[in-house]
């Protein structure tokens, strides 16, 4: 699923790409992605001829505000959006740009959005677990699921003392807490891996039990994981692509993530994994050791 360094890189990207376009026309490849409204018809003639007013990231969803409306975009597990210009042969879409069309993870697309300048947004889905919502402007923070979201690491309320009165307390593993979208935003299994590496804290140990400066080595782990994450653009070791059909580069310097049996880059010991609530985590056998 992209976390939030692959979507910050995507809206980034849009912010410069599509901010000014009008949406002309949308093809619904896969109908069953449209969540909001159901009725395609109701979706179409409320963006239709519409302006992008901007781009914004909220935790993993993206935010294109068009008019006064606002098209939610969750990519979920194996999802991500390209930008390019598509011709439909046959029953298929073809892009006209080589490096998407080289690159096989980019031909599952399930929903196009068309702009003025004849180029398109392309939601590209192989699950079809990714979905799109119409909210008006005014009404998008107050959505149910959006209501329950915690911090973002880049706002400016996600402080030390936020980030340590909402662990402080809990009865599960920090790695389980680093996943919880309640208290932190955007952070999946990927950057929860390499955050805990950074701060040398094993995976399972309970967030009750972290140390005041272990919490404190967290909190600016994710910080600083998260900025390189950006810089590198992003994580494709699966399915994703940024908006111009490229992997991004963190793969190249991931620390422990997808790295089981290797030695840590650290101190030379093995890399080891461990079963946390169904998801796989790695860590290194003696920087994280459970004290």
């Amino acid at each position: 699923m992209p976390e939030l360094p692959e979507v910050e890189t995507q809206v980034r990207d849009l912010k410069k790409e599509i901010k000014g376009l009008t949406i002309k026309d949308i093809i619904p490849i896969y109908k069953k992605v449209l969540k909001k409204p159901k009725n395609f018809k109701l979706f179409k003639n409320s963006i239709l001829n519409k302006k992008v007013l901007d781009i914004e990231r909220l935790g993993k969803n993206i935010l294109i505000h068009a008019g006064d409306k606002v098209i939610l975009i969750h990519q979920k597990i194996a999802g991500h959006i390209l930008y390019s210009k598509w011709i439909k042969k046959g029953n298929n879409y073809i892009s006209e740009d080589k490096i998407i069309k080289k690159d096989p993870k980019n031909r599952f697309l399930i929903y196009l959005f068309v702009f003025n300048n004849g180029k398109m947004l392309g939601l590209c889905d192989p699950r079809k677990f990714s979905k799109i919502e119409l909210w008006s402007r005014k009404d998008i923070k107050k959505i149910k699921e959006i209501k329950k979201l915690g911090e973002d690491p880049f706002s400016k309320n996600f402080t030390f003392n936020y980030f340590y009165g909402k662990i402080k307390n809990k009865n599960k593993s920090i790695k389980s807490v680093l996943l919880d979208q309640s208290i932190v935003l955007g952070i999946g299994n990927i950057y929860s891996d390499e955050i805990l590496w950074q701060a040398k804290v094993h995976p399972t140990k309970k967030a009750k039990e972290l140390s005041l400066n272990e919490i404190k080595e967290i909190f600016k782990a994710i910080k600083q994981v998260l900025r390189e994450g950006i810089k590198k653009r992003g994580e494709s070791f699966s399915d994703w692509r940024d908006i111009f059909g490229k992997k991004g580069n963190y793969d190249k310097y991931k620390k422990v993530f997808k790295r089981e049996g290797l030695s840590c880059k650290r101190c030379k010991s093995a890399i080891l994994k461990t079963k946390i609530s169904g998801r796989t985590s790695r860590f290194c056998s003696n920087c994280q050791k459970y004290d």
